[in-house]
Order: C-alpha cells, then sequence, then structure tokens
C-alpha cells in the first residue's frame, strides 16, 4: 500500500487525496485506515510530515470506527464540534458529540466529560486533521436523502442511515460517555420513552451464534419484517404482550439491521436503522414470530443486500 501511494504521490507531484489513493489502490475507506493514520501512510510514503501525536494508535483505531458515516447532518455537526475553535454552542447535541466521541476513543473514555474527551483530542494534530479529512470525504459522498429524524423517540439518529451499536446506543440516549449500561442481547427496552429498540443481524453463523439464538429475522417487502423474539419470551409473558399490544401501551419499536456481524476488514459492521414499526401478526411462542409494518419502506440500495437472505 505505501509503495503504491509512493508511486501515486510520485505521478502527481503532490500528497494525493483519499479519493485519489482509494482509486489507485482499488480499495475501500476502512481498509486503508486499517493501516493507520491517513496523516502516517503519507508519512511512510514520502509526501508528509512527522507524527509525534501521544493517541496516535488508539485514534487510528476510532477513526477506522468512523467509515461507515453517511448521514449529512450528523457529519455536519460533528465538523461543527472539531472547528478549530470550540463553538460556544457545542452542548446543543450532547447525544451527536457523544457518538463521536464514544467511537473515537472506545472504552478508554469511559472516565471522561465530553470536554475532556475533545481537550484530549485537540492534543493530537495529525488525528484531528485527519478526522476533518475523512468527514469531507463522507460528506462529499453522502447520499442526498434520507427519511429524517424522529427526535422523541431516536434522538439524532437519522432513518436510514447506517450506525455501530454504541452509537445507536449513545443516540438513544441509553450511554453516555461516562455512562455505559452492558448490553448483552439483541433488544434493548426503553421505559422512560417507551422504545423497545431490536438488533438484527441477517446472516448469522454458527461461529458467532448459538443454537438458541439463530432466530429466523429477514425482510419480507419493502415494508414487512419478519422477526423473532428471544427463545425464552412467550406471547404470555410481560415482554411478549408489549410487543403484539404496542400501540396500545404507547410503545414503539425501532428497528436497526444489519446483513453480517462484522464486514472484511474485520470492523463491527453498522446496523441501518429502519425507523419505527407497527405490529401485523404473530404466531409460535419462546421464540414468537412477529411481522412488523415498517412505517419507512425501505430504499432500493438497502432492499439489494437485505433481500439477499430470502434466498436459500
Amino acid at each position: 500500500m505505501i509503495a503504491g501511494l509512493r508511486e501515486l504521490a510520485h505521478y502527481l507531484g503532490r500528497a494525493p487525496s483519499i479519493e485519489e489513493a482509494l482509486d489507485h489502490l482499488d480499495t475501500t475507506l476502512d481498509h486503508l485506515l486499517k493501516r493507520g493514520l491517513w496523516s502516517r501512510l503519507l508519512a511512510e510514503a514520502g509526501c508528509g510530515g512527522p507524527i509525534v501525536d501521544p493517541d496516535e494508535q488508539r485514534l487510528a483505531k476510532g477513526l477506522q470506527r468512523l467509515c461507515h458515516v453517511e448521514c449529512a447532518e450528523q457529519i455536519r455537526w460533528w465538523l461543527h464540534v472539531i472547528a478549530p475553535s470550540p463553538p460556544s454552542d457545542e452542548t446543543g447535541n450532547d447525544q451527536l458529540t457523544s457518538m463521536l466521541q464514544i467511537s473515537l476513543w472506545g472504552n478508554d473514555s469511559r472516565d471522561w466529560s465530553l470536554a475532556e474527551a475533545d481537550q484530549r483530542l485537540r492534543r493530537n494534530p495529525a488525528a484531528l486533521a485527519d478526522l476533518r479529512v475523512l468527514l469531507e470525504y463522507q460528506l462529499r459522498h453522502a447520499p442526498t436523502h434520507h427519511a429524517g429524524r424522529i427526535p422523541e423517540l431516536a434522538g439524532p439518529l437519522t432513518i436510514h442511515a447506517p450506525y455501530t451499536r454504541d452509537e445507536i446506543l449513545a443516540g438513544l440516549g441509553h450511554w453516555t460517555l461516562n455512562r455505559r449500561p452492558d448490553l448483552r442481547e439483541g433488544v434493548l427496552h426503553l421505559p422512560e420513552s417507551k422504545v423497545d429498540a431490536f438488533f438484527v443481524t441477517l446472516q448469522k453463523s454458527e461461529a458467532d451464534y448459538s443454537p438458541t439464538t439463530m432466530y429466523e429475522d429477514y425482510l419480507i417487502s419493502h415494508q414487512q419484517f419478519h422477526w423473532q423474539s428471544q427463545s425464552n419470551t412467550s406471547v404470555e409473558s410481560p415482554t411478549g404482550q408489549r410487543y403484539i399490544h404496542h400501540r396500545e401501551l404507547g410503545y414503539t419499536p425501532l428497528l436497526f439491521v444489519r446483513e453480517t456481524k462484522s464486514l472484511p476488514s474485520g470492523l463491527s459492521a453498522p446496523y441501518y436503522f429502519l425507523g419505527p414499526c407497527r405490529y401485523l401478526s404473530h404466531s409460535g411462542s419462546r421464540p414468537v414470530s412477529i411481522v412488523w409494518e415498517l412505517r419507512h419502506p425501505v430504499p432500493a440500495r438497502l432492499m439489494r443486500v437485505m433481500a439477499r437472505q430470502l434466498v436459500g
């Protein structure tokens, strides 16, 4: 990769852009950044200055974890937050800012405030500059249309945009930078906001899932999704009844779906937020199979991926 970057820089007579590097190397953004900071790659290729960031290694991993981001509003806010002079209204969207800092720092930031995380980031000028380059690249390539937001239920999360599990938990208000309750299951009950969030992986392997968690989850059509509850949930249980009678109880189910557990690069695959849904029918018990109707039809670009699971 370094030899390829050096060759490209020699041909261009300058340091290449990320777009030029991806095209020349025929690779993906997360594979490119798997090798380290973009600034480090340029330095090793002989077209960048020395890197002296104290947190280079952990921030290199953090930037790679941001390669999936494609919501333009989210990206613009993050660019606003990391501007050279900290904005006076930085607290205007703490959930979005938490999503950024949690992704950047991972578990290292569990005891920090947002201000401490920001100060730590600014002590790493190469990583900060790379973050700005990465976000500007993603903004240029972001989809022009999403289905909007439902802030009263899902905070800053945008329907049909991809998010990691950690970003979702922060976006829903369940996590903050220094408060992160464990989530070991694929369902999250939020009684305060009357939300049930479902985390679904369509393509399950026996290596990653036990026989009791190989649920039959699949997209039926642009607006219907077949989902199975946890194996110990019965129709008669309070949880089963809440799912089936969610409208009468004032609850809203939210669906987050990904194709596989991991990406080819080794990163955890992000979930696409398919938005709120409502109960249509159910069958069975322990687990309960439910057909949900999505409020927002799945767009063709996601349907092409998710509908594969219906084959075979």
